[in-house]
């Protein structure tokens, strides 16, 4: 009777994390799909309101926007990984005190970096060719309120409120599209669509610290003690985490983005803006798996601490990876006209010969994000020097092998793909 017992609870708990993950999955694969769609109408209206070349310019603004934020997205890691913890012993008290902890110190970081930026702003105006210095202050202020606000992006991950984290995706890709569109209404240049960084940027944080109020940490203003360090992490100095968790985060980040930079930098605007055209609807492919991904991060992070295993997420998430990866790649290469000229218009058909290679390379590229979080979340950072050798790879091929958007991608490909093998050996040898 006993065994019948422990294999009846078994297959509950079994039955419960599959529920978990698939709601937690849709929940958040509901956010990206909505917030996507904004983003779809955005690039729908600057393809067609900008020449190919300011779109280009605009392209290459967004991806130094993200490179400019890489920080923001370490404090997003690093807060997940931490709250997580907190959020499975439902221990407010300690994610007040840990936000406190954070948020004292990173506000200085902050304005260190964005006046870093402001100051090298004339040597990126000169090297990446672009027709104002502008674009770079709208995206440097944009970039001061979303560094603040991924602090609050991950506690809300951290206690999976994936509700909470889809509204803000929603919210801030709604107010992005709205400001674009009566910019490049009245001023249809690259300039005018990036000043919309500012207010995408500004109501993210706004509503993320009002969730995060409203959800977890309640007043902030009334912080009662917890010796949070002393009761769940007495044996770690997670300051000594900060620098790799950033560093991690920092290359996961330019491996997907690093390549629209360097294509502007060796090319021409025009072949930039057809490149960035490819690129985004590769990225869709990766926005979704991201979604299921991350729906996992918090649980797998929470579990690690406690020693505890994460029964069957590893291969619920790399089937639904695979899915969507290969059923997109297979969609780019049946209609790759027909999907061109609905987001962009059947000016940037010129290359549909090679989309379906962005489908596949991002596919891999999502895969390589799932061993990656893995290895994070068992703090197996040496996963960043291959995570770095993939960025060099990157850099060197692009920069011998340009002349054509074919010639990019199957470097871009080459150099995932290998990245992933090595992630994944590495992670298979971590296991054993």
């Amino acid at each position: 009777m006993v065994l019948v017992y422990d294999n009846d609870c078994f297959m509950l708990e079994i039955l419960r994390i599959k529920s978990r993950f698939l709601g937690n999955s849709f929940t958040l694969l509901l956010g990206t799909i909505l917030s996507g769609f904004f983003g779809y109408l955005l690039n729908f209206i600057l393809a067609r309101r900008l020449a190919i070349g300011q779109y280009g310019e605009y392209q290459s603004l967004s991806s130094l926007f993200v490179i400019l934020t890489i920080f923001g997205s370490g404090i997003n890691y690093f807060t997940i990984k931490y709250t997580a913890v907190f959020a499975k012993n439902q221990d407010r008290s300690a994610s007040r005190q840990f936000i406190f902890w954070i948020s004292k110190h990173l506000k200085y970081w902050v304005l260190f970096l964005v006046a870093g930026f402001f100051a090298l702003s004339p040597l990126i105006y000169n090297s990446l060719k672009l027709s104002s210095i502008w674009g770079l202050i709208f995206i440097g202020v944009g970039g001061y309120f979303s560094l603040l606000s991924f602090v609050y992006f991950g506690l809300l991950n951290g206690w999976q409120n994936f509700k909470q984290v889809s509204w803000l995706s929603i919210f801030s890709a709604l107010v992005k599209l709205v400001a674009c569109v009566f910019a490049v209404i009245v001023f249809p240049t690259a300039v005018a669509a990036s000043s919309c960084f500012i207010f995408c940027c500004l109501a993210m944080w706004w509503l993320g610290r009002r969730l995060s109020k409203r959800e977890i940490l309640g007043d902030v203003e009334e912080i009662a003690e917890s010796n949070w360090q002393e009761k769940y992490f007495s044996k770690i100095d997670i300051k000594q985490d900060i620098l790799p968790t950033v560093i991690f985060s920092s290359l996961i980040l330019l491996i997907s983005s690093i390549d629209v930079l360097l294509v502007k930098y060796f090319t021409t605007s025009e072949l930039t803006g057809f490149y960035s055209a490819m690129s985004i609807l590769g990225k869709i492919v990766l926005w979704v798996n991201s979604a299921i991904i991350f729906s996992v991060l918090p649980e797998v992070c929470a579990d690690d601490h406690c020693a505890s295993q994460s029964s069957g997420l590893r291969r619920k998430v790399y089937l639904a990876t695979l899915f969507v990866g290969l059923v997109s790649s297979l969609f780019y290469y049946l209609f790759p006209s027909l999907i061109i000229s609905l987001l962009f218009g059947s000016s940037y058909s010129i290359f549909k010969g090679e989309l379906w290679l962005f489908g596949l390379v991002f596919s891999i590229l999502s895969l390589l994000l799932i061993e990656a979080n893995l290895a994070f979340a068992k703090s197996h950072f040496k996963i960043s020097y291959i995570l770095g050798a993939v960025v060099f790879l990157l850099i060197v091929g692009i920069s011998f092998f340009h002349q054509n958007i074919r010639e990019i991608i199957l470097v871009m490909g080459s150099a995932v793909l290998l990245g992933y093998f090595m992630m994944l050996g590495l992670n298979f040898f971590k296991r054993g």
